[in-house]
């Protein structure tokens, strides 16, 4: 029996990276024994591979559909299989198609995915989303006792100054119409309206999008020493799922602010995974609404507990995933 299992690495965008894609890669790597060999594969050359692995498809698929299907030689796990609305055309290929039913059910870490995937008649079910496994490997174990706040690209899509006033066209379709102006330099306001000065002044500020000077073995490297932090975190503020959904399993305080995400892309990658999480909506002429119980600003005092992790989800996600590798190892 083949011992050797794929973890995805991920190609640079406007020579950055997204550490995000990096946390997804460790919340499957995670679920490994010091048996079974890793091998590192590029998610989107998979229709290039000549070797034997087993991979656990989880993630977003795929910037480049002119690359699916995936090589003969992968043996796929889809969990938490993510179909994004800009890919959707794959489903014209009847090979894509044909794969998808071959390896179904396909776990789904959407609703949007799954809707799309049933229109075509492949078995498909929601499954969530891998991060949410990521308590098996780090724990908060006290967030109260703890003093760091983190705010990892929070509201980093109302950042539109360069793509508004690129030229005329630019600014009355993505300023007037999509109401992007009103973005411009409020994001301090929005979260002064939100938080205490005693929570935004004594947070450190980080972010997920990262050069690509970074050697591709440093990434897995950096993600767990992001992870770390988050573990030992007193509250996490963020606009990233995958800064949120790690922190809800590991036990620390987070809140998503959803603000800014008007594509359609951003609709489809949320469906299914949002609700999990204590949000704060931002609707586009700055009004906030909250999901969860709390009072506005929030102050450094103020306690933050997050919503009962979906057990049922982590549980089936775990069973399936080590049930794969152990038929595989």
């Amino acid at each position: 029996m083949n011992n050797k299992f794929g973890i995805f690495t991920y190609p640079s965008i406007n020579s950055t990276f997204n550490l995000g894609d990096y946390v997804q890669g460790i919340a499957s790597k995670q679920h490994l024994t010091s048996n079974n060999e890793v091998v590192f594969i590029n998610r989107d050359e998979l229709n290039v591979c000549n070797e034997s692995l087993s991979i656990i498809f989880n993630g977003w698929f795929t910037h480049f559909p002119e690359n699916w299907p995936p090589s003969e030689t992968i043996n796929p796990l889809f969990i938490s299989f993510h179909l994004n609305s800009t890919a959707y055309k794959i489903l014209n290929n009847p090979n894509v198609i044909k794969y998808f039913k071959r390896y179904s059910p396909i776990g789904c870490r959407d609703y949007s995915t799954k809707k799309k995937l049933e229109e075509f008649n492949i078995d498909c079910y929601y499954s969530g989303c891998l991060t949410t496994t990521l308590g098996k490997s780090y724990k908060n174990e006290n967030p109260q006792q703890n003093k760091n706040i983190y705010f990892v690209d929070v509201l980093f899509n109302l950042d539109y100054k360069e793509s508004i006033f690129r030229n005329l066209k630019g600014f009355i379709i993505d300023g007037l119409l999509r109401f992007k102006i009103f973005k411009l330099g409020k994001k301090k306001k929005i979260l002064n309206s939100i938080f205490s000065t005693d929570i935004t002044d004594n947070a450190e500020y980080l972010t997920h999008i990262l050069s690509d000077q970074i050697k591709e073995k440093d990434r897995f490297k950096l993600a767990d020493e992001y992870l770390n932090k988050y573990s030992k975190a007193k509250l996490v503020v963020t606009s990233r799922i995958h800064v949120a959904l790690p922190c809800l399993a590991m036990g620390t305080p987070v809140i998503f602010l959803n603000g800014g995400f008007t594509h359609m892309m951003d609709h489809t990658r949320f469906d299914g995974i949002t609700h999990l999480l204590n949000k704060i909506d931002i609707d586009v002429v700055g009004k906030t609404s909250a999901n969860f119980d709390v009072k506005l600003p929030i102050g450094i005092e103020d306690l933050i507990v997050n919503p009962q992790k979906p057990i049922d989800i982590i549980t089936n996600l775990e069973s399936k995933a080590k049930k794969f590798i152990n038929e595989n190892s």
